[in-house]
Order: structure tokens, then C-alpha cells, then sequence
């Protein structure tokens, strides 16, 4: 059985490689969707971030690269104010 932080790395991680990788909307803002998700838990949230500190650089870049689709605008706006409602990491 694997520990649930070998998991979160992985899972997260695996996440963030498809969203620099496709090219597809809907993929990237089910991805951004299930960041969001994620960082909703209080119990994984503290750890994601840490794992992954660049996490909001690649929400806005997201953001940035496909501000003409609403649901990937959505999605990651949504995940990116779950990662800045945390005063130290909204730096």
C-alpha cells in the first residue's frame, strides 16, 4: 500500500505533466478542475503546495495561454483562489 503523500506526489504530479503536455480544453480544464478539488482538502493542501511551489505560476500560465476558453478560465481561477486563501503561500 502506498502512503497517501508518495500518492499525492505522483497523482499531482502526473496532473500537472498533462497540462503542460495536451493541447486539448477540455483536458486542461478537467485537470485545473481536479487541482481545485485537491486543494480544497485541508489535509492534502498544506503538503501539495509545498510539493509543488510553482502550482500558481502554471494556473496563470494556463490562464494566459487559453483566455479565450471560458471553462479553462474558470477551472483555474477557481483552483488558483484555493491556493492563495492561505496568506503565506499568496506570495
Amino acid at each position: 500500500m502506498l502512503c497517501s503523500s508518495t500518492v499525492l506526489k505522483g497523482g499531482v504530479q502526473k496532473i500537472l505533466e498533462i497540462m503542460e503536455v495536451v493541447e486539448d480544453q477540455e483536458i486542461i480544464a478537467n485537470s485545473c478542475k481536479i487541482v481545485r478539488i485537491c486543494l480544497r482538502d485541508e489535509t492534502i493542501y498544506d503538503r501539495m503546495v509545498l510539493q509543488f511551489p510553482s502550482l500558481g505560476a502554471i494556473l496563470v500560465d494556463k490562464m494566459m495561454k487559453w483566455n479565450t476558453s471560458l471553462p479553462i478560465i474558470q477551472e483555474s481561477a477557481s483552483a488558483l483562489r484555493n491556493y492563495v486563501r492561505k496568506v503565506e503561500y499568496a506570495k
